[in-house]
């Protein structure tokens, strides 16, 4: 039964980086419709809690200042990541974006360690590594060197802050509802997102082909933030925060695939490769961590 508890939650954490590398066309999607990255940050999580709201209404009432604070360190963490990764995109490539912001998966340890006291056993650094490498061949091209530039330096940064978002996230999970802490991280990044594109000046549909623009929120909206969300703040309070990288990691690998797919790029060597090798990452992970009688939490 433990066995299949533990599945079902490291599951839930694979369906979530699906959605979430799936999610990179739809947002693509949006954006090639006009709309602004810091307004569409903010209509999307705008809607976002509005619609989580009655699903969380009775929690809420009952929420403590502690939880709500709780939330709102998780949901500053969400946005400055998301803010800062954005900003990176402007002056740095995609590939080294990919493979900087997914570095994560070591940085996460190093998080938890910090912020919990709770050092990794040595095999999971093994395995953050070897993901690493994969994510590395996926996006690497051929001939040109890896150079950490500014924008590269941000990306990094945006990296560093995803992994202390996923830390305290785990850390909180069992101090309060998850239907609560699903919706306050929400709330907060809509509030820092709205504050944002106010300052930039780019809270307008003006230029923005609505007709094309809709169908994208819809999805990044139901799927990528309300879904994806909740499944991981279900998960991550099963998982601990170093597996949890590893597993979010396949992001990449679901982005590189539903790109293929949809005709965004063609299928590569690398993306085999390093596809497979992240594949082989986790895998070794989930076996081992099995091998040494990981507890589970309980409800």
């Amino acid at each position: 039964m433990k066995t299949q508890k533990a599945l079902f939650y490291n599951f839930l954490l694979v369906a979530t980086a699906f959605i979430w590398g799936v999610s990179f066309l739809w947002v693509k999607d949006a954006l090639n419709a006009g709309l602004d990255s810091s307004f569409f940050l903010f209509l999307r999580y705008l809607l976002a809690s509005l619609l989580w709201l009655p699903v969380c209404a009775k929690e809420l009432r009952q929420a403590t200042g502690r939880q709500i604070w709780m939330g709102v360190v998780v949901g500053f963490f969400l946005y400055a990541a998301m803010l800062v990764q954005t900003v990176a995109l402007n002056v740095t490539t995609p590939s080294n974006s990919a493979f900087i912001t997914t570095s994560y998966v070591v940085l996460t340890p190093f998080a938890a360690w910090l912020i919990m006291g709770q050092k990794p056993r040595r095999k999971v650094y093994a395995c953050a590594l070897l993901c690493l490498l994969g994510l590395y061949v996926l996006t690497m091209t051929p001939g040109q060197p890896f150079v950490l530039s500014f924008g590269d330096g941000l990306t990094l940064l945006a990296a560093l802050l995803f992994a202390f978002q996923i830390t305290f996230l785990y850390r909180f999970t069992s101090q309060m509802p998850a239907r609560l802490l699903t919706f306050l991280p929400l709330a907060t990044t809509c509030v820092f997102c709205l504050i944002t594109a106010a300052a930039t000046g780019k809270m307008s549909f003006q230029g923005v082909q609505i007709q094309k623009a809709v169908f994208p929120i819809v999805l990044v909206v139901l799927l990528a933030t309300i879904a994806a969300g909740y499944m991981q703040t279900v998960g991550q309070k099963h998982v601990e925060p170093s597996r949890c990288a590893i597993i979010f990691s396949l992001e990449s690998v679901f982005a590189c695939l539903s790109s293929v797919v949809m005709g965004y790029e063609p299928l590569t060597p690398n993306l085999a490769i390093g596809g497979l090798i992240v594949v082989c990452s986790i895998m070794i992970s989930e076996y081992q961590g099995k091998k040494n009688g990981d507890k589970e939490k309980p409800e």
